[in-house]
């Protein structure tokens, strides 16, 4: 709004962070605010030109085609996946010479920029060093680190942090999640809407939700109870496959608790350095057991070994947290 009111927008801006907290959301806001022809320094929402912009088929809106897992230049050869209305980058690039056809900018939105093949990103390097008038360009990323740093240095960066718990809440409960539903998958989202909306479309909520109620009290847990517990969650998920997934679960909801009693420590005053200590090891552990879980090592063994340094690392009963 600030920029807009000012008219200072630059040619580039660049949206960076985590998987499903609003990069992309708010792109399209903010172009759709660009454009709207009946609000001063926002978007309607309910215009011809929002609606068009929040579809995604706005003319002077482009969104680059990819092929496969990549943005690439060019259209691929013959027999290649069908061609869909926005274009690829060589075809997009002309066009951003020529005046708007209908809003006030001509955007190019290029989500997951990380994926554009180098040769795609040198070509558009070029001209955003000389944007044509009235041209943004928007680059979408969860990986800022694999783009090229001479695009990176042409952008205005902006960082995008994972969400609050109750703002997650409030964002599902907005899109019809029943409430509860809404507060477990909150719980374990990272801060992610998307990734809340996953886990509740997969119907991974309530599993997850037992996995980190076991997790909070492994630190309380004799060794006896610790192995049944883990033991039969395990084997609840039914069959190697199925342990596997079920240890996919429980390194999902250590994560979870992980960062919710992290983020407990920052907020405290004095936070105590030494437990800190400890759950960054766990994080360590939780990297190196995803690694093994990855390949054949056994995941009954790989759980309980995390199982017990939970229990050795992470108790602290006087707070609550297990």
């Amino acid at each position: 709004r600030n920029a807009m009111a000012g008219d200072r927008i630059p040619g580039a801006y660049l949206f960076s962070g985590p998987e499903g907290v609003g990069k992309y959301t708010t792109a399209l806001a903010f172009v759709a605010a660009l454009n709207c022809p009946d609000t001063a320094g926002g978007a309607c929402g309910t215009c011809r030109s929002c609606r068009m912009i929040l579809s995604e088929k706005h003319p002077d809106l482009f969104i680059p085609d990819r092929s496969g897992s990549r943005l690439p230049k060019n259209p691929p050869a013959a027999g290649g996946k069908e061609r869909v209305a926005s274009g690829y980058i060589s075809e997009i690039v002309p066009k951003l010479t020529y005046k708007p056809i209908m809003g006030r900018w001509k955007v190019i939105l290029i989500d997951n920029a990380h994926q554009l093949t180098e040769t795609a990103a040198n070509y558009l390097l070029k001209i955003m060093e000389e944007p044509p008038s009235q041209t943004l360009f928007l680059l979408v990323t969860p990986a800022e680190h694999l783009l090229l740093p001479t695009v990176v240095s042409r952008c205005q960066r902006i960082r995008f942090s994972p969400l609050l718990e109750e703002q997650v809440v409030r964002i599902l409960v907005d899109r019809e999640v029943d409430a509860a539903v809404a507060a477990r998958a909150a719980a374990l989202s990272d801060g992610s809407v998307g990734k809340a909306h996953s886990l509740i479309a997969q119907g991974r909520v309530d599993g997850l939700a037992g996995w980190m109620d076991l997790v909070r009290g492994l630190g309380r847990m004799s060794p006896a109870d610790r192995l049944r517990n883990v033991a039969a969650l395990l084997s609840s998920t039914g069959g190697k496959g199925g342990d596997r997934a079920g240890l996919e679960q429980f390194i999902a909801a250590t994560r979870a608790w992980l960062e919710v009693r992290l983020r407990d420590l920052a907020a405290a005053n004095g936070p105590d350095r030494v437990e800190q200590e400890k759950l960054l090891s766990i994080f360590s552990t939780l990297r190196d057991i995803g690694a093994s879980a990855r390949g054949n090592a056994n995941p009954k063994l790989l759980a309980d070994h995390l199982a017990g340094r939970l229990a050795e690392n992470s108790g602290a009963p006087a707070t609550g947290a297990g």
